[in-house]
């Protein structure tokens, strides 16, 4: 595929363009290289949390006022991002340049092509705040705290927050169901480094685009326990998986007795930013009946 080409040419080769990109972001080139991070924060249900949740959604589902549009009329999606940053003796950590931004728009925009969905870039804040910057991603606490304060018409846009993680983590995001559709609450955290130019592995953008993912209401591709081989996304064509994957091993197969390998190459899933590739179908008519269900302010 396309992708496959030009994130090789993107990732070039070289140690040396990963000491470069590494400088340019301020992190040195052990933290560029090292992996796996703890990809992704977004909460985890319990069995019992997903039926109840299923139920909802079926009931919503039913009783849903709109149909989705068809494949040549994509639903837009506004995206709001406030950018948290700090001034530390004199050096600005976390102010994503505009141009950053909207490759992350672009970065978006293809991953989601044929899904129904597309991205414009609505606004840019920028907020000095040296406590949310270092902690928005690890402090639950806070969480209340910035988004009542930053968020913006949370019914029609898409509120993504940026910063940085002591824990590591790359981001987390809320489920469609998790509140009503106006609440600030809704929205997406990414941690900075994760925007395209941002260090290898996961310096393309496709955190994003794994966390819009759970915005729209897809769960992680494997087990979220990483204890069983369940049907840990309820979607029908996505292979069974027990543990996340870090890398992108083709073959691999951590539920050898379940049909087809991992879908390491699926946006849910944790591989590296080059490894991903797409949704699939069940995926994609997932993302659109959430919507249609809880946030049906997004389709016009």
């Amino acid at each position: 595929m396309r992708k496959h080409i030009e994130t090789k040419m993107k990732s070039w080769v070289g140690h040396s363009l990963i000491l470069l990109l590494g400088a340019a972001w301020g992190i040195s080139n052990a933290a560029a290289e090292e992996a796996p991070r703890p990809r992704c924060k977004t909460p985890v249900r319990t069995t019992a949390e997903k039926l109840q949740s299923e139920t909802v959604f079926n009931a919503a589902s039913r009783q849903a006022g709109k149909t989705f549009p068809p494949p040549n009329y994509p639903v837009v999606i506004p995206v709001q991002f406030h950018v948290i940053y700090k001034v530390i003796s004199g050096q600005t950590l976390g102010n994503l340049s505009d141009a950053a931004i909207k490759r992350q728009i672009t970065a978006l925009n293809y991953a989601y092509q044929g899904s129904g969905f597309k991205f414009s870039l609505a606004g840019i804040e920028r907020v000095q705040n040296a406590e949310w910057f270092d902690q928005c991603l690890d402090n639950e606490a806070l969480e209340a705290v910035y988004k009542n304060q930053l968020a913006v018409d949370p019914a029609h846009q898409l509120n993504a927050y940026t910063c940085d993680s002591s824990g590591g983590y790359l981001g987390f995001a809320t489920f469609p169901d998790d509140y009503p559709e106006s609440s600030p609450m809704h929205g997406v955290v990414l941690n900075y480094v994760s925007f395209p130019g941002g260090p290898a592995p996961y310096g393309e953008g496709d955190t994003a685009v794994h966390e819009i993912g759970h915005y729209l209401g897809l769960y992680h591709t494997f087990d979220d326990y990483q204890t069983s081989c369940v049907d840990n996304d309820l979607v029908g064509d996505t292979a069974i998986e027990r543990t996340p994957n870090f890398g992108c091993p083709i073959q691999r197969d951590s539920c050898t007795g379940k049909l087809g390998k991992d879908p390491i190459a699926n946006y849910m899933d944790y591989s590296t930013d080059a490894c991903m590739t797409g949704f699939t179908i069940g995926q994609i008519t997932r993302m659109q009946t959430q919507v249609l269900a809880f946030k049906p302010a997004l389709v016009p």
